[in-house]
This record gives structure tokens, C-alpha cells and sequence, in this order.
């Protein structure tokens, strides 16, 4: 019956996400996530995932339960109330139960946690049936933009029996211990780090190269913005938008000689020397170098919240932009699961093949947002190209055609058929919903991308993309053209309809449109030439009256880039504002 309540609640969320209109749906994503996690239900959610039955129904119910939460877990208060009521804490048991499953454990944690009282926490090993990827997608959608939560991930009482926060040397394993460690149990510590941990030593090496900061704060009487900043310093929100870095504070590729290899010793053993860093981080790295599709962009998802919220080491720095981002950047590749299978995809793949396009890029701009280093790696792994033809493949018209049930008969209605097998209104159909949240996502992490550099915002704009963001700030799109006088012809004419395909944008998607335009016309040359050519001056001023307070100040944002000195938009938004007042 649990398992049966869930699906239909799983049902529900499915359904509601296709609603043509969000605002006049009385069963929305939003009214469903305030019954379920109110307060006299959240405690039964936490029960379900705290079993520990290896049966496959109990296995059912945990996986339909962190799946619920992946859907339907958006807003802060939420959030908080499932990281309050213990649901965070169960999920963090259901994590270490597969490091348990795994061998994973580090040597040492069983005596260490008999001593500190946390033997009991140390689950037993994860069913076969268990599924990975609902729960690190579920710890991901609830630590998200929060220090505090995902120091509490970190400090669960399951995590910190089986990665207990003990030095190398006191976690030497035993010559009959599990196989795992045999590589870390015969070569010793001789000529390592103490501060590592076991599991370390299973991962590649990859060096870490201290900045040349030093020598231009010594030239200059002020040292430049962020020099002393530290990923550490975030507030225990985590709002992403509080990490913020320049080149001074972040390794270059360019700057550091590749020749010597410079570790970070000396900044270790300074009295200000940072937290250890929990042994979950190599975990995860672990995860995604021996894990494959959904598990492993899930643990990307989950390792990357916990870099951008400080809880890794500075010599991560390296790692990310060698190892995670590149990894990102190829799940974004054509056909990424059809590689040496099959070319038509059986419905299970296709459904991860989109998954995979709605939530690579948004991960990728979580990462690379604020961090010169890292938006150089993804830029060579060829991200720009890859983000122009999705956002181009996500404005291709998607045709409804109604899915007639069979019928002996030999002749009867398609209509009547269709009406007869659906309950309620039409929906959208899933393709069109899954092209509208590649849009979104896309758009997140073109503005990421070229926040910086003026060459990464030239290489947007040759792929051609402008007329594709400017339609994605609007409500109704159409088909993206790149004449003005087309653009204007077509949105005054009266015979426009909402079946052209193309769907309706939603208020994340035309956030996210005016995120990007706010990031390219930091170019002057882009603002005075394509911006202009593009007609991207009206749509942003029209978003200025949504009535939606959160487009309004995306839309005040563009503005602010728009309406420069040296903007041809000035006199257009001086007109735009004397007619509207």
C-alpha cells in the first residue's frame, strides 16, 4: 500500500509537470511539494527512506520516496524542513551504505567509531536493487545553495562512521583487509602526505600549482579585489552568488609552469592552515570515474555543491577543471548513451539521454560561475559549440499529434478516441517540455560561460544564437529569425497561435534569457553591433512590466548593461520610458 501510495503521488508529479497552464492548474509541482512536505507528512517520508529492508518492495519505496523529493523539492523552506525533520540524514545513510556495499569504508572507521559511540550508525551494505542516483540526486536538490546543509551532509552521523575524520597514519589496514586497499597497504606512507586520506590513493595525481599573486601584490600598494578571498568565507547560506573570484585568487593555466610541480606543503603548515577535507569528496571523484550515465552526473551534481560551498580542499581547484569539467562537457555530446549501442534508443535511454541535457548544463554553470580557471577548461573542452547547437535543437516546433488507443473497430474518430483515453485538458507533450528545460539550462550556462572574457562572448555570438536567446524572452516564442523586421511583422500580426510548437516559456526560462543578454552586452563591440542588429532592446523592456517580480529585476539587470554612455540603446529606452509614463 506505501508502495502503491507513493507511485500514485509519483503520478501526480509527473502529470502536473505537463500542465499547459502552470497558473491555473489547481494541482501544480508547487501545491504538491506544500503537502508533502508539511509537517505531519515529512515524518513519514523519513521513515521510508530510514528502512533498511534488503527486500525489493522496501528497495521500491526508497527509491519512488528521494525521487518525489528530486521532483518536487525547489523552494528554500523546503529544503530546510526535509534537512530539519531528518530526511537529509536518512538519505546520508542510504549514501554511506553504499561505501559500505563498496569496501569503501576507510581502515580504521569501525575502531574509531566504537570509540567516539557511532558504531551503530555504520549501516549495513546496500541491497542489490538499491538505486544511486535518486538518492545523490535527492542529498543534491536538498543542499543546494546552502552551506549549512551540506556541512550537515558532511557530519551526518552514518558519513562520519564510515569517513571518520582520522589522520593517514592512524588508519594503516590490516595485511588481510579488504582488497580495495591493497595498492594504498603495500606502498605505505613513506614519502606521502599525512593529511590524506585512504582513499586518495585510489584517484589519479594531479598537481596543484601556487599562483604568482605574490608578485604583484608586492608591485602594487593595494592588492587586487579578492586576493585574500577564500571559498571558506562563504556565509552559511551558500549562495552561489557570494563565492566570488577573479584571476588572482584562482591557478592558470596559462600562468603556472608546467615543468614544476608545486604542492601546497608550505600553505598547510601555516598556522591558518584550512579544515581537513572530508573523505566523501574522493568518494565521489571516485564515483564518477568508476560509474557511468545518471550515477555519474549525480554525483557531479553533489560534488559540485560542496566545492561551490567551500567544503573542499584548494588543491581541488585542479581536479575540477581537469577531471569533472571535461566529464560534463562530453555527457553533452549527440547521442552520449548510444555511443557503441544501438542507434534507435529504447525509451529507458532516451528518457536518461534527456536528463542528462537538462541538468549537465546547469551543473556547469554552478561550477564555472565566478572562476576564470574553470571557464578556460570548459571552453576548451569545446562548451560554446555545444551549448549553441542544443539551444538551436531546443527551438525546433514540436507537433502534437494525439495518441489514438487501439480500437476494433474498423472505422471510428481519431478526436473521440483521444478524448476517451485522457482525463482532463491536453497537456504538453513531454518532448516540448523536455526542449523547454533545455532551453533554461542552456541558457544558465551560456551566461556562466562568458561572464568573462570578450573572446568566449565572440564565440557565442558566431554560432549564431542571439535571435534564439532573444526568443527565449518571450512568454510566446516563435520562430527565431535573425531580421528584425520579420520578428516585429510576425508578433503584430494577429494570426499567430499557440500551436506553432514552440510551447510557452516560463518565468525560469525568461530569468535565465535575460541572464545571458546581461552577460553579453558586458561587450561593448557586442552591445554596439549584434545587440543592436538583433533587435534585443525590446524584448527586454517589455519584460520590465511581467507580472512576475523575479523577471522584473532579470529584466532591471539587462537594462543596467543596455542603457550604457556608450550604448546606442539609450535613446530607445528614453523613448521606451516617456511612452510608457
Amino acid at each position: 500500500m506505501v508502495l502503491t501510495a507513493l507511485r500514485a503521488l509519483s503520478s501526480l508529479c509527473d502529470s502536473s509537470a505537463l500542465a499547459s497552464d502552470v497558473s491555473t492548474n489547481p494541482l501544480s509541482l508547487s501545491t504538491l511539494a506544500d503537502d508533502l512536505f508539511a509537517r505531519q507528512h515529512i515524518s513519514a517520508l523519513s521513515r521510508v527512506l530510514s528502512q533498511c529492508s534488503p527486500s525489493t518492495t522496501t528497495q521500491c519505496q526508497i527509491s519512488t520516496a528521494a525521487n518525489l523529493i528530486s521532483k518536487l523539492c525547489q523552494e528554500e523552506r523546503h529544503q530546510q524542513a526535509l534537512s530539519d525533520s531528518g530526511v537529509l540524514d536518512a538519505l546520508a545513510t542510504r549514501l554511506a551504505s553504499f561505501v559500505v556495499i563498496g569496501g569503501l569504508v576507510l581502515p580504521g572507521a569501525d575502531a574509531w567509531a566504537q570509540r567516539e559511540g557511532l558504531f551503530e550508525y555504520i549501516p549495513p551494505p546496500a541491497a542489490l536493487t538499491a538505486n544511486l542516483t535518486v538518492i545523490l540526486e535527492a542529498i543534491a536538490v536538498i543542499i543546494n545553495d546552502s552551506k549549512y546543509r551540506a556541512t550537515q551532509l558532511l557530519y551526518s552521523p552514518s558519513i562520519l562512521a564510515v569517513f571518520p575524520p582520522i589522520p593517514a597514519s592512524e588508519s594503516i589496514p590490516p595485511s588481510n583487509h579488504h582488497a580495495a586497499w591493497s595498492a594504498f597497504n603495500s606502498a605505505g606512507l613513506s614519502g606521502r602526505q599525512d593529511q590524506l586520506n585512504a582513499l586518495e590513493y585510489l584517484l589519479p595525481y594531479i598537481p596543484f600549482y601556487q599562483l604568482k599573486a605574490s608578485a604583484v601584490v608586492q608591485n602594487s600598494a593595494f592588492p587586487p579585489l579578492g586576493t585574500l578571498a577564500s571559498r571558506e568565507h562563504l556565509p552559511l547560506n551558500g549562495h552561489s552568488g557570494s563565492a566570488k573570484h577573479n584571476g588572482a585568487t584562482l591557478p592558470s593555466w596559462i600562468d603556472s609552469p608546467a615543468p614544476k610541480e608545486k604542492t601546497v606543503t608550505a600553505e598547510r603548515s601555516s598556522p591558518e592552515a584550512e579544515v581537513p577535507e572530508s573523505p566523501l569528496i574522493a568518494f565521489l571523484f571516485l564515483l564518477l570515474r568508476s560509474r557511468a550515465d545518471l550515477e555519474r552526473l549525480m554525483a557531479a551534481y553533489v560534488l559540485t555543491i560542496l566545492y561551490r560551498t567551500g567544503l573542499t580542499n584548494k588543491t581541488r581547484e585542479s581536479a575540477m577543471g581537469l577531471l569533472l569539467v571535461p566529464l560534463l562537457v562530453n555527457m553533452l555530446d549527440d547521442g552520449y548513451l548510444s555511443r557503441d549501442r544501438p542507434a534507435n534508443l529504447n525509451p529507458k535511454a532516451q528518457a536518461k539521454e534527456w536528463v542528462i541535457k537538462e541538468k549537465a548544463p546547469v551543473i556547469l554553470s554552478i561550477l564555472i560561475k565566478d572562476n576564470e580557471y574553470l571557464h578556460k577548461a570548459a571552453f576548451d573542452a569545446g562548451l560554446a559549440s555545444k551549448l549553441s547547437k542544443m539551444i538551436k535543437v531546443a527551438y525546433n516546433p514540436v507537433l502534437d499529434t494525439p495518441q489514438v488507443s487501439w480500437s476494433p473497430a474498423a472505422q471510428h474518430d481519431a478526436r473521440d478516441a483521444t478524448r476517451l483515453s485522457v482525463l482532463g485538458p491536453q497537456g504538453q507533450p513531454p518532448l516540448l517540455v523536455h526542449k523547454i528545460k533545455v532551453r533554461e539550462s542552456t541558457l544558465k550556462a551560456i551566461a556562466a560561460l562568458v561572464v568573462f572574457k570578450d573572446e568566449y562572448r565572440k564565440a557565442i555570438v558566431d554560432q549564431g544564437v542571439i535571435p534564439y536567446i532573444i526568443e527565449s524572452m518571450r512568454a510566446e516564442p516563435r520562430k527565431p529569425s535573425s531580421k528584425v523586421s520579420e520578428r516585429m511583422d510576425r508578433s503584430d500580426s494577429n494570426n499567430a497561435t499557440k500551436s506553432e510548437g514552440f510551447g510557452e516559456n516560463p518565468v525560469s526560462v525568461l530569468v535565465a534569457g535575460c541572464g545571458a543578454i546581461r552577460a553579453l552586452s558586458r561587450s561593448v563591440s557586442i552591445l554596439r553591433t549584434t545587440l543592436i542588429d538583433n533587435g534585443v532592446a525590446m524584448p527586454v523592456f517589455d519584460l520590465l512590466q511581467h507580472p512576475d517580480i523575479e523577471v522584473q529585476v532579470a529584466a532591471c539587470a539587462s537594462v543596467c548593461n543596455l542603457v550604457t554612455d556608450v550604448s546606442p540603446m539609450r535613446e530607445v529606452s528614453e523613448v521606451r520610458v516617456s511612452s510608457n509614463g
